[in-house]
């Protein structure tokens, strides 16, 4: 039997420290007193990374309000561009350098911080504007020390592939569950970078947005899956057959088997389901018979239900 992989894996996600965020929530954006004992459970448990973006509300300013003791020096803190849809404002370089050095310096006054300790791109398509202006400007503040480790937030497939072509990425981030069939094929050409590149690669999503959570057949509907009983039934059979405890424990137990990935974000609405979380870190993970069972027997989801940025609105 596999052993447990223990909480040094957890990537705390903060969206919801910033937004009213999740097809689950039923709390809504953290209060700054919730958020103050998150933060703290983290640094009891060594949890070593803290995930945000600009674009997450405010949750890089509660970050920087509750961050600043020297308890949190060895927390690393994962931020992400913030940048316009509309591709004209990228013309020129001078324009891109603008829009680049904005986001970064907003990023380091929220936060509260003299430089930032990992910049991922948001978009993958921010690798190929202008020739990859976006990318070359990261890499010149990383010269000048105000940003120490550089990465890019993956959407599919293809863009992890494109983002292999990029030396200087350090970090990758993807979604990655247990009913994700996706990434199956491009899984064995990554395993084979990590070995000659130092990469780290961190999932999120490992709940689909909280939506194996839910048996509400509407907030299924709204994710593009019209038989949410066949998925939901699924999940509680294997939770049965495995001995798991829940379906979340399913979820960790398959994500946390695979020695590819090393962080998992976990977002949180509550200290309490904080708690919940770090002790599922010590159970046992899947077997490899296991996973060959989820991957024979598992359900079929299409790519509108598995890329969030597909549901209906």
């Amino acid at each position: 039997m596999k052993k447990p992989e223990g909480v040094e894996k957890i990537v705390l996600g903060t969206v919801q420290l910033g937004l009213n965020y999740g097809v689950n929530n039923s709390i809504g954006q953290t209060s700054l007193i919730e958020a103050k004992g998150i933060l703290e459970q983290i640094v009891k448990s060594n949890i070593g990374h803290i995930d945000t973006a600009r674009a997450y509300g405010s949750s890089e300013e509660v970050i920087g309000s509750l961050t600043g003791g020297k308890a949190f020096q060895q927390v690393k803190i994962i931020t992400k561009l913030d940048f316009p849809n509309n591709k004209s404002a990228f013309v020129n370089k001078e324009q891109v350098d603008r829009l680049v050095n904005l986001s970064i310096q907003k990023s380091i006054s929220a936060l509260n911080k003299s430089y930032l300790n990992v910049v991922l791109l948001h978009n993958a398509e921010h690798f190929r504007i202008n020739d990859g202006l976006v990318w070359k400007r990261l890499i010149e503040l990383k010269n000048k020390g105000l940003i120490h480790h550089l990465g890019v937030s993956v959407q599919s497939p293809n863009e992890l592939k494109q983002a292999f072509v990029y030396q200087d990425v350090e970090y990758i981030q993807l979604p990655y569950n247990i009913l994700d069939h996706r990434w199956t094929a491009v899984i064995k050409e990554l395993e084979n970078i990590k070995l000659s590149r130092n990469i780290v690669v961190h999932v999120r999503s490992i709940y689909l947005q909280g939506l194996f959570l839910s048996e509400s057949p509407l907030k299924w509907i709204t994710a593009n899956c019209q038989d949410n009983h066949a998925v939901i039934s699924w999940l509680k059979l294997k939770s049965h057959q495995f001995n798991r405890s829940s379906i979340p424990d399913l979820c960790l137990a398959y994500v946390r088997a695979r020695t590819w990935i090393d962080g998992i974000v976990i977002g949180v609405e509550s200290l309490k389901q904080l708690k919940n979380n770090i002790s599922l870190f010590d159970t046992q993970v899947l077997t490899d018979k296991q996973l060959k069972d989820v991957e024979a027997s598992r359900p079929i989801l299409f790519e509108n239900t598995l890329n969030p940025s597909k549901w209906k609105t």
